[in-house]
Formats: C-alpha cells, structure tokens, sequence
C-alpha cells in the first residue's frame, strides 16, 4: 500500500533528489514558490522549495529503501521513533495551498482564535483557526502530520465560524 513520507534533504538537494525520484518511478512532490530578488544592476524570478530541505514521495514498502540510496538523500522524517506518514487529505490540502495564488484579504468579522471553516473555493471544507499578522486577518490550516501551518488569504464570504 502507498503512502505519503517526507524526507529530509541535503542543503539545496530537494530538486535534484526529486529529479532522481522521479527518474526512478516513484511519485514525488516539490512544492515550489516563484519569487523575484532584485540585485542592483537586474531583477529574476527565481524558483526555490517552500519547505527547504524537505521532499515528499508517494511509495509502498518495496521502494522505501529505493530513496535512501540517492544521493541527498539524509532521512525519512521522524517523530519520535516513528516515520511520519502524511494522509492523503493532507497531502491534497498541501497541494491546493500552494496552487492558490490568487488569495483575498479577510476584510472584518470573525475574531482572533476563531475555528473556521471554508465554505468555497478550491480549499471548501477544510477547518483552520483565524489569526492576524500585522493588522491583516488571515487563517492559518495546519497539516498535523508534518507540524506545520499555512497562513492564508481568505476572502470573508469564504469562511464560517465552526
């Protein structure tokens, strides 16, 4: 049976190990980000891993130590002594979060700390918790098995307490 792992990279390894992985057979996913650096004489678009040193692959048993032979390759993360395995509902939330460019700013509301859920759009029946950074009202998902949040841009009309 297939499942969700994340691997823990060499620095700056993600895109070749997932170059590799995919070389090999296995499913992988490197979620990426577009940003542009301005230097003083030209600006470029770069693009760099959202989570740096951090790879995911979709495998069985039979290729779980396939991975470990590639170069880059550091680990499987752990938790304790247990090897994270991400749902695929997390997995699929991820995904989603990092195609949703076009997110809108929360205009008023719902108060700080509020368990929310989206009613619409690409990210409908996911539940989060509202927050504010620097005066913006966002909403933070959280992908339990990887202990890590993504903060949002949720248009007001798209969220309901819980």
């Amino acid at each position: 049976m297939k499942q969700w792992y994340a691997i823990y990279t060499a620095a700056n390894a993600e895109q070749k190990l997932y170059k590799r992985v995919i070389a090999s057979g296995i499913e992988a996913y490197l979620p990426l980000e577009r940003i542009t650096r301005q230097w003083s004489d030209r600006k470029k678009v770069i693009v760099k891993p959202i989570f740096k040193s951090y790879l995911f692959v979709y495998q069985d048993i039979d290729d779980y130590y396939t991975v470990t032979r590639f170069p880059g390759f550091l680990q499987y993360v752990r938790f304790g002594n247990k090897v994270s395995v991400i749902s695929d509902s997390e997995m699929r939330l991820m995904k989603l979060i990092v195609d949703s460019v076009n997110s809108k700013k929360i205009t008023a509301g719902l108060i700080k700390g509020d368990k929310v859920r989206i009613v619409s759009g690409s990210l409908k029946g996911y539940v989060g918790v509202l927050i504010k950074f620097e005066g913006e009202s966002k909403v933070a998902l959280h992908i339990k098995n990887l202990k890590h949040s993504f903060v949002l841009n949720i248009p007001m009309d798209n969220i309901v307490r819980c």
